[in-house]
């Protein structure tokens, strides 16, 4: 069966009470434990974790939230990783005295691949298009300089960028709804 996740935009269509109802789900949720009883319905595991447990983000949590954007960008970027370290890592074990070039040369192919991606650390406010067409929000995880320019993603900073877009899409965009709960 599908399990159920809260909405960025759930604000956007009854913005006085939206919260209203997270608040009263929850309660109902806290007495249907106290009691022992079970509630026919399934909440995706992250959304529980965050909001009753507090775990912190990983990777893996937005394949429960939207396996289509996890298979196709995170699980996309790790591997142009991960490719990338397989590389070095085989070409390090080659014996040639050239090893420190091809360890950079590899290196500066993922970086440009990674910034030919055009990645930016922000997101869409409405990932779906129906809410707010267009609209981006940044999410703010690097300090921006005196510039108030944002760097580039790069090879360097893709690690980063990832669990920053992962804990904003499974968490960051719902946690006044998750508090609420």
């Amino acid at each position: 069966g599908r399990s159920l996740h809260p909405h960025a935009c759930s604000g956007a269509i009854n913005p006085k009470t939206h919260l209203k109802y997270f608040a009263a789900l929850g309660r109902v949720a806290a007495v249907a434990l106290y009691h022992g009883e079970t509630l026919p319905l399934r909440l995706t595991d992250k959304f529980l974790d965050r909001a009753v447990l507090g775990a912190r983000a990983s990777l893996e949590d937005l394949k429960s939230v939207d396996p289509t954007l996890y298979a196709n960008k995170v699980r996309y970027l790790m591997d142009l990783r991960g490719s990338a370290e397989t590389t070095a890592a085989a070409e390090d074990a080659a014996p040639t005295r050239e090893t420190g070039n091809r360890e950079t040369a590899t290196n500066a192919s993922l970086d440009a691949t990674v910034r030919a991606l055009d990645l930016e650390w922000s997101d869409a406010a409405d990932p779906t298009g129906v809410f707010f067409p267009g609209e981006t929000r940044a999410f703010t995880l690097l300090p921006t300089s005196l510039t108030d320019k944002t760097p580039p993603v790069t090879a360097e900073t893709l690690a980063t960028y990832l669990r920053a877009f992962v804990a904003h899409r499974t968490y960051g965009s719902v946690s006044t709804q998750t508090a609420a709960f």
